[in-house]
C-alpha cells in the first residue's frame, strides 16, 4: 500500500518526538556563531551576515574615541619627533637700551653711477644700545613684523644730525661703516618721525650718545698715556 501524501501546507506547527515532547520545526539547527530558521515554504534563512555585521561594529567601536558630552571624535596624536627649545639670540643681550622710538628710515642710493635718490628702508623701531663693558653705543633699526635689520652701526665722534629740508620731524646723517647688509659700507640715512616731539627726543639721545663716545675715547686715551709714562 503506497504511503499517504500530505500537503506541506497542512503540516502542523509542532510534531511529537519519540519522548512525547513537542518539537518546534521552525528551527532546524542552532549554533553559537551561525543560526538558520525555516520559512513557511521550507527554505533556510542564513542569519550569519547579521552576526558578522555585529562583530564588525564591535571592532569599529573599539578603535574610535567619542566624546560622550557632544558626540564628536576627539583624536590625539603623539609627536613623531620631539624638538628641544632653541634660544634665539639678537646680539642685544649685553647691551642696555637708552632710547627707542618708532620711525621711518631712508637711505640715499647712488649706485652704478646713476643719479642718487632716496629709497625707503622700512618702518619700525630705532634703538640706541649701550655696552658698558666696551663703552660703545650702537644704533639699530629693525623693520616691523619681519624684524629685518635696516640700520646697524656704531655711534662715532664725527657723526652729526642735520635737519632734512628744514623739517623739524626728519634728520640726515652720514655713516662710514654700516653693517645692516652684513658687509660694511658707507651710507647716508634719513629718518622721519610722526611728530616734532618724537624727533626732538631722538636728536637729544643721539647727541648725548656722541658726547658719551667722545668722553670714553678721551678717557681711554689718557689712561693709555699714563700707563706709557709710568712704564718709562
Amino acid at each position: 500500500m503506497a504511503p499517504e501524501k500530505t500537503d506541506p501546507t497542512d503540516c502542523p506547527a509542532a510534531t511529537t518526538g519519540s519522548s512525547g515532547n513537542d518539537v518546534n520545526t521552525s528551527t532546524a539547527a542552532t549554533s553559537p556563531v551561525f543560526s538558520m530558521s525555516m520559512n513557511t515554504n521550507g527554505s533556510a534563512l542564513d542569519t550569519s551576515s547579521s552576526v558578522a555585521a555585529g562583530t564588525e561594529s564591535t571592532a569599529n567601536t573599539s578603535t574610535v574615541s567619542v566624546d560622550s558630552t557632544n558626540g564628536e571624535h576627539d583624536p590625539y596624536f603623539e609627536p613623531v619627533v620631539s624638538l628641544p627649545e632653541v634660544t634665539i639670540k639678537t646680539n642685544e643681550e649685553d647691551e642696555q637700551g637708552i632710547y627707542i622710538g618708532r620711525c621711518k628710515l631712508y637711505r640715499y642710493n647712488h649706485e652704478n653711477g646713476e643719479p642718487g635718490e632716496w629709497k625707503e628702508r622700512g618702518t619700525g623701531n630705532v634703538k640706541l644700545l649701550k655696552n658698558e663693558d666696551k663703552d660703545t653705543i650702537r644704533l639699530l633699526m629693525r623693520q616691523e613684523k619681519t624684524l629685518k635689520v635696516r640700520a646697524n652701526h656704531y655711534i662715532t665722534p664725527y657723526m652729526k644730525l642735520r635737519a632734512n629740508c628744514g623739517s623739524d620731524k626728519a634728520f640726515v646723517w652720514h655713516v662710514m661703516s654700516d653693517f645692516a647688509d652684513e658687509e660694511p659700507k658707507g651710507e647716508m640715512f634719513a629718518i622721519r618721525f610722526a611728530n616734532a616731539d618724537n624727533a626732538r627726543a631722538f636728536k637729544e639721545a643721539f647727541e648725548d650718545a656722541v658726547t658719551y663716545v667722545i668722553s670714553s675715547i678721551a678717557e681711554g686715551f689718557h689712561e693709555a698715556l699714563e700707563e706709557a709714562i709710568t712704564e718709562q
